[in-house]
C-alpha cells in the first residue's frame, strides 16, 4: 500500500494542475475578456484591441454589464458586434458621468437587448480599443473586468442564463510593439502571436505528460496488485 500512495499523490497533483488551467465551462455561457485565457500584450503609448467574447453560447436575449478598466488604459473606441436598429434590437450604454460613453473615465455600463429572438453565436460581442499609458511599466498587468447583472441575463423564456465570467487585461510589454516583457537581455523578443502559440504548445505538452504519468501509475498499481495476489 505504501508503494501505491506516491502514485495516487502524483495523479491527484496532475488532475489538480489540469483543473486549475481549465477556465472555460462546458455547460455555461462563457463571457471572456482578452488576456484572461491567453496573454494580451501592448507597449506604453500603443493602441491595443480587446474583445469581450462569448463561448459556449446556448442563447440569450438580454445582457447587462458594467465594464471597468485600469486607469492606465484610455478607451479610444468601442463597437457592439450584434446590433440592428431595424430588427427590434436595442443597445443602450449608460456612462456614469453622463458623457459620451467612449470618453467616460474608466468604466461604462451597457444593456444589450433583442426583443424577439436569442443570440446564439459565439465570438466577439464587444470590441474595444485602448491606448496604454506612457507611464505604464513593462510587466505591469492592466486589468479589464466585467460585472454582470444576474437578473438581466436571460433568454426569450425569461429564464436566467448561467454564466462563467473570465476577466482579462493587458500586460505591458517592452517598447518594441507586441513583445514580451520577459524577453532576454540579448534583445530577443517574443511576439504576441508567438507567445500565444507557445501557450497552446505548453498546454498540449502538459496534457501529454499528464496522460503518460497517469498511464504509468495505473500500470504500476496493476503490477503491484498482481504480485500481491501471487
Amino acid at each position: 500500500m505504501k508503494k501505491i500512495i506516491p502514485f495516487i499523490v502524483i495523479i491527484a497533483a496532475v488532475f489538480s494542475l489540469s483543473a486549475s488551467a481549465a477556465s472555460l465551462s462546458s455547460d455555461k455561457l462563457n463571457i471572456v475578456i482578452d488576456g484572461g485565457l491567453e496573454p494580451k500584450y501592448a507597449a506604453p503609448g500603443e493602441l491595443v484591441t480587446v474583445t469581450l467574447s462569448l463561448k459556449g453560447n446556448k442563447g440569450f436575449c438580454s445582457l447587462w454589464a458594467k465594464l471597468t478598466w485600469s486607469e492606465k488604459l484610455e478607451l479610444q473606441d468601442a463597437k457592439y458586434e450584434y446590433y440592428d436598429e431595424n430588427d427590434d434590437s436595442a443597445m443602450v450604454s449608460f456612462p456614469e458621468d453622463g458623457a459620451a460613453w467612449n470618453t467616460v473615465g474608466n468604466s461604462f455600463i451597457f444593456n444589450w437587448i433583442w426583443a424577439n429572438k436569442e443570440l446564439k453565436e459565439d465570438g466577439a460581442f464587444v470590441t474595444m480599443t485602448f491606448k496604454v499609458s506612457d507611464s505604464a511599466a513593462a510587466g505591469e498587468f492592466l486589468s479589464i473586468t466585467a460585472e454582470v447583472d444576474d437578473d438581466n441575463l436571460f433568454n426569450t423564456e425569461y429564464e436566467n442564463v448561467e454564466y462563467n465570467l473570465i476577466n482579462g487585461g493587458v500586460t505591458v510589454s517592452t517598447e518594441a510593439t507586441g513583445t514580451n516583457p520577459a524577453a532576454t537581455d540579448s534583445g530577443a523578443a517574443t511576439t504576441t502571436e508567438q507567445k500565444e502559440n507557445g501557450v497552446n504548445v505548453t498546454a498540449i505538452i502538459i496534457a501529454v505528460v499528464a496522460g503518460v504519468v497517469i498511464a504509468a501509475a495505473l500500470i504500476t498499481v496493476i503490477i503491484i496488485s498482481k504480485r500481491k495476489k501471487a
